[in-house]
């Protein structure tokens, strides 16, 4: 593991007025399942099946209740979704999963929820950025919250923009070694 320090976003706080409305959305780690000292194992696989994950933090920093309709794993119900995409145009596989239990249609003033993003590298170009470096990786991802206006019909609070922010000290945490049992890959 390791702190890695990365340029922050433009801060934007929390709601200011009852005309436009925004989240911060904090990506506070990044999870790597790519070995990063051994060559020889991630040489192994034509295509590397690599997952990176980014641990993210939602604050509701105004006075009022809004709703943040998102997908998960779990609830496809909404429209509204995060999404990763590389080279700022073209989309990857993910799949969000949040931490605990919260409504996310109702999202309380104060109120802090906690998501992972899977983003599935291996899924995208038939491997093409799976043997990357993450730090080269990384210049070239992006995370973005898209908000459908549809799923105003999931709750009576004002829907939300999400900001997304990158934690000055961003958690780095990836294996020095590959498990040479596992046939799949880590």
């Amino acid at each position: 593991m390791g702190i890695v320090s990365i340029a922050i976003l433009p801060f934007i706080t929390g709601c200011r007025n009852n005309s436009h409305c925004s989240l911060e959305c904090t990506i506070n780690y990044i999870r790597d399942n790519m070995p990063y000292d051994d060559d020889d194992y991630v040489n192994i696989f034509s295509e590397y099946p690599r997952r990176i994950r980014f641990g993210c933090t939602i604050k509701n920093t105004s006075d009022m209740i809004v709703s943040l309709p998102f997908k998960t794993m779990q609830d496809t119900t909404c429209s509204s979704c995060f999404k990763v995409m590389i080279k700022h145009t073209d989309e990857i596989p993910i799949m969000v999963e949040q931490i605990g239990y919260y409504d996310k249609y109702n999202l309380m003033p104060q109120e802090i929820i906690k998501l992972e993003i899977c983003s599935l590298i291996f899924k995208y170009e038939k491997g093409k950025y799976g043997k990357m470096s993450l730090q080269d990786l990384l210049r070239l991802i992006k995370v973005e919250y898209e908000k459908d206006i549809n799923d105003k019909s999931l709750s009576e609070n004002k829907m939300v923009d999400v900001d997304i922010i990158w934690n000055k000290d961003l958690l780095i945490q990836c294996k020095k070694k590959g498990n040479r049992d596992n046939k799949c890959g880590p």
